[in-house]
C-alpha cells in the first residue's frame, strides 16, 4: 500500500510541497512547544484557563462571519484566479459586521457586570480580530498556486514572531488582558506584512466579477456548512469553563494540544492534494486522488499515534510537570488523529466538487451529532476525561454518518 502511494503521480507532483509544508509544521511545532513550556511554568492555571476561554468565545462568535472563505480562496486560486486574495479581503470585511457586533456587545455586557478584564478584552480584541481576519488567507493562497516554499517560509516567520512576542509578555506580565491583546495584535501585524508581500508579487492580478461571485457563493455555502462545525470546535472549551472551571480548562487545553498538533500533519496531506481534487475532470481521476489522499493520511496518522502513546508520559513529566493531570486524557484523545485521517479528505472532497446539497447535508448533520453527544457526555461525566471521551465518540459517529453519505451517493456527488 505505502509503495503504491509513493509511486502515484499525484504524490510525486506534490512531493516538494509536502517537504516545505512539513518543514513549516516542524518549525511551528518547535515554537509552539517552547511557548507551551513557558506557559506551563510561568502562568497559573486559572489565568491560562481564562485566556483560553476568551479565545474560544471569539472563535465561536466568528461563525456569524464568512468562515468559508478559506476553502473558496483555495479553490479559486487553484483554478488560476490570482485576484482571489484581494477578493477575500473585500468579502471578509463585507460579512464581518455580525461577528464584530456580537463581540463588542459581549464586552459591553462584561463591563456592565463590572468584569473589566473580560469586558476590555472582548471589545478590543473583537475589533482587532476583524482587521486581522481579512488578511489571513495568503498562506492557503500560496499553497493553492503551488508556491509551497514561499507559503511555508511566511508561516514559519509568523509562528516565530508570534511565539516570541507571547514569551516576552509571559515573562513580563502574564495577565489575561495582556496575553490576549498580544496574541491578536501580533497576529494582525504579521498577517498585514506577509499579505502585503504576497500581493506585491501579483502584478497580473485583475478582478473578474464572475469569478468573484462564484467565490462568494462557494464561501457562503461553505460558511453554512461550517456553522455547526465551528461550534463543535469551540463549545467544549466553553462547557469546561462554565461547568468545571478555569483551572480544568487549562488542564483540558494541555490534554488536547499535542494530539491536535500531530493531527495537523494529517490535514496537511489533504491540503496539498486539494488542487488536484479541484481540477480532476472525470470520475476515475477523482477516485484516484481521493484514494491516495486517504491512504497517505492513514499511514501518517498510525505512525503519529503509536509514537505519541509511547512518548506522552515523557513529554509531560519532563517539560510540563505542572500538567501531569493531562497525561492520560491526552493519550486517550490521540485517537482523534486516526479519525482525522479519513474525515479530512472526505470533507475536502465535498468542498472541492462543490456539491452544496451534499456538503450541507453531511457536515451539518455530523456536527449536530457531535454537539448532542458532547452535551450528553458532559451531563453524565462533567470532567476533563468525560468531555474528551464524549468528543471522541461524537467524532466517530459523525465520521460514520459522513462516510455513509459518501458511499451511497458517491457517483452523483462528483458528476
Amino acid at each position: 500500500m505505502l509503495n503504491r502511494v509513493l509511486k502515484h503521480p499525484s504524490f510525486s507532483r506534490y512531493a516538494s510541497g509536502m517537504m516545505w509544508s512539513y518543514l513549516g509544521q516542524i518549525v511551528a511545532g518547535i515554537s509552539s512547544f517552547c511557548l507551551s513550556i513557558f506557559v506551563a511554568h510561568y502562568i497559573d492555571k486559572n489565568t491560562y484557563g481564562s485566556y483560553r476561554y476568551v479565545l474560544s468565545v471569539i472563535g465561536i462568535v466568528s461563525v456569524f462571519g464568512l468562515t468559508g472563505l478559506r476553502v473558496a480562496v483555495a479553490r479559486s486560486a487553484a483554478t488560476g484566479y490570482q485576484y482571489a486574495l484581494r477578493s477575500a479581503a473585500e468579502l471578509y470585511t463585507k460579512y464581518s459586521l455580525g461577528t464584530l457586533t456580537l463581540t463588542v456587545a459581549l464586552g459591553c455586557y462584561y463591563l456592565y457586570k463590572e468584569n473589566f478584564i473580560f469586558g476590555l478584552t472582548f471589545v478590543i480584541c473583537g475589533i482587532v480580530s476583524v482587521f486581522a481576519g481579512r488578511i489571513q488567507y495568503y498562506t492557503i493562497f500560496l499553497t493553492s498556486i503551488q508556491s509551497y516554499r514561499q507559503s511555508a517560509l511566511y508561516a514559519m516567520y509568523t509562528d516565530l514572531i508570534m511565539s516570541s512576542m507571547m514569551v516576552l509578555v509571559i515573562l513580563i506580565h502574564p495577565h489575561v488582558l495582556t496575553l490576549t491583546l498580544t496574541f491578536f495584535f501580533s497576529n494582525y501585524v504579521t498577517n498585514a506584512y506577509f499579505n502585503w508581500l504576497t500581493q506585491k508579487n501579483l502584478t497580473t492580478a485583475k478582478p473578474d466579477s464572475d469569478k468573484s461571485q462564484e467565490m462568494e457563493s462557494q464561501a457562503k455555502h461553505q460558511s453554512l456548512a461550517n456553522f455547526f462545525s465551528l461550534i463543535v470546535t469551540y463549545i467544549d472549551k466553553l462547557i469546561v469553563f462554565q461547568f468545571v472551571g478555569a483551572v480544568e480548562l487549562a488542564i483540558y487545553s494541555f490534554s488536547l494540544a499535542m494530539p491536535e498538533f500531530l493531527k495537523t500533519f494529517v490535514k496537511l496531506i489533504s491540503t496539498l492534494f486539494f488542487p488536484a481534487l479541484s481540477n480532476a475532470r472525470n470520475v476515475q481521476r477523482v477516485k484516484k486522488v481521493l484514494t491516495v489522499t486517504i491512504a497517505s493520511s492513514i499511514c501518517v496518522s498510525v505512525a503519529a499515534v503509536v509514537f505519541y502513546l509511547f512518548t506522552a508520559r515523557f513529554w509531560y513529566e519532563t517539560f510540563f510537570s505542572n500538567y501531569q493531570a493531562s497525561i492520560y486524557p491526552s493519550m486517550v484523545y490521540s485517537l482523534v488523529i486516526l479519525i482525522a485521517s479519513v474525515q479530512t479528505p472526505i470533507n475536502n472532497f465535498f468542498a472541492a466538487r462543490i456539491n452544496n446539497n451534499l456538503l450541507h447535508h453531511a457536515t451539518i448533520a455530523s456536527a449536530i451529532i457531535q454537539i448532542i453527544v458532547l452535551v450528553i457526555g458532559v451531563l453524565i461525566s462533567p470532567s476533563v476525561l468525560g468531555v474528551i471521551t464524549a468528543k471522541l465518540i461524537g467524532q466517530v459517529l459523525g465520521l460514520f454518518y459522513v462516510s455513509t453519505v459518501l458511499a451511497l451517493r458517491y457517483r452523483g456527488a462528483i458528476l
